[in-house]
């Protein structure tokens, strides 16, 4: 029976030259490489290198382990080769990664994936960027029909969630099964899972997120899986298609910005943002209302109104830039936003001002507005949510 193993010298993994005597058994440790124990030796009787390596490893339990073959061991999980001094232990530390079929890892959509994607929604919201949480079992009946998974997120949201996931390429049959869920359940976020994406369906969800603004968020997710050598399948869920306002990334794993928010000015509603991206960055202003409070569309745009009549003075405060306005017509939120014309791809020196810059500019933000805004609220006489 042969065993796995790996060259166990004083190497540790590291590239490693063990000299040879010519005429002499020539015996190197090897090590278990899952339980990193010794297991024995390996043997060369030639001693020398023109006689390959042919022998056992004689364990530790006495379970041999046949190898052979010039300069690889075949039970062991390295490679070494012949030098002109010795034996030299190539560098196993690096793995290999591989695409794996999902149908290698989940065989059937409904007795597979679905109950495992039921019981892990916290990778899928981390690709949104949702916390999700699971309500009740899978396939969730709607009339005739049944829900994949019915979900919420996670409290003070508390929005459901409708998800559809198949183990194909995405269908008419798929899309219309997610509208007449996410309608049956009155779902605010309805999510699509699949291995493969046409354009025409991935441009379907984009009008979807078009037309229906802030009622309902769609999402499309692409899932795929990868493998380390041998190790066990790791599932990747990729966004291709996400609700109007979320800046949609044609290449996920490749995207390159670098991002920060959240920042209030003592205010409700009104927040900062931040970002390096590979064509400019800016420092931004994001009025959006609470969508639980009456008439929130309304305080957005009285927001934004009272600060766009004052325009000129507000320009006036900050010397560098271009401020844009952006209104977004009838999406929840509204933008100001001051821009540069600098790149995260910049040199070292470059970006380290533009982010000395965002931060000035996100104080001078702060000092400009946080009045302003405030003032406007309190003639507004803005309602509390859930009044």
């Amino acid at each position: 029976m042969a065993r796995e193993g790996r060259l166990g010298n004083h190497g540790g993994g590291v590239a490693t030259t063990i000299p040879t005597t010519t005429g002499q058994p020539l015996w190197l440790p090897l090590q278990d490489s899952a339980a990193s124990r010794f297991l024995g030796y390996a043997r060369n009787d030639m001693g020398d290198n023109s006689g390959g390596w042919q022998g056992w490893v004689e364990g530790n339990d006495g379970s041999p382990g046949e190898y052979s073959g010039g300069g690889i061991m075949l039970c062991c999980s390295c490679n070494f080769s012949f030098g002109g001094d010795g034996v030299t232990q190539q560098d196993d530390r690096v793995g290999s990664i591989k695409d794996v079929s999902v149908r290698g890892v989940w065989r059937n959509e409904a007795h597979d994936f679905t109950p495992w994607l039921s019981r892990n929604l916290e990778r899928l919201g981390q690709a949104l960027h949702l916390e999700l949480e699971p309500l009740g079992s899978t396939e969730v009946p709607v009339g005739r029909y049944s829900l994949d998974i019915l979900a919420q997120e996670a409290v003070p949201n508390g929005r459901k969630v409708a998800i559809e996931n198949q183990l194909e390429g995405t269908d008419h049959g798929h899309l219309g099964q997610l509208l007449t869920y996410a309608a049956g359940h009155k779902a605010e976020v309805a999510i699509w899972v699949a291995p493969h994406f046409t354009e025409e369906h991935r441009a379907a969800i984009d009008w979807l997120n078009e037309l229906t603004l802030d009622k309902v968020e769609f999402y499309g997710v692409q899932v795929s899986a990868i493998q380390i050598d041998d190790s066990k399948p790791a599932p990747i869920f990729s966004p291709v298609a996400v609700p109007t306002g979320w800046p949609r990334p044609k290449q996920p794993s490749r995207a390159r910005k670098e991002t920060a928010g959240g920042f209030g000015i003592g205010v409700p509603g009104v927040l900062i943002y931040t970002e390096i991206g590979e064509r400019e960055s800016y420092v931004e202003l994001w009025i959006a209302p609470d969508r639980k409070t009456p008439g929130y569309l309304e305080t957005k745009h009285g927001i934004f109104n009272a600060l766009e009549a004052d325009k000129a003075a507000i320009e006036q405060e900050f010397a560098e830039g271009e401020l844009r306005w952006l209104r977004q017509g009838k999406r929840h939120y509204a933008e100001i936003r001051l821009v540069r014309p600098a790149s995260i791809n910049d040199p070292p020196e470059k970006l380290a001002e533009t982010r000395a810059w965002l931060e000035d500019t996100r104080v001078k933000f702060r000092e400009v507005f946080n009045p302003r805004v405030g003032k406007i609220l309190a003639d507004m006489e803005v309602p509390e949510a859930g009044e």
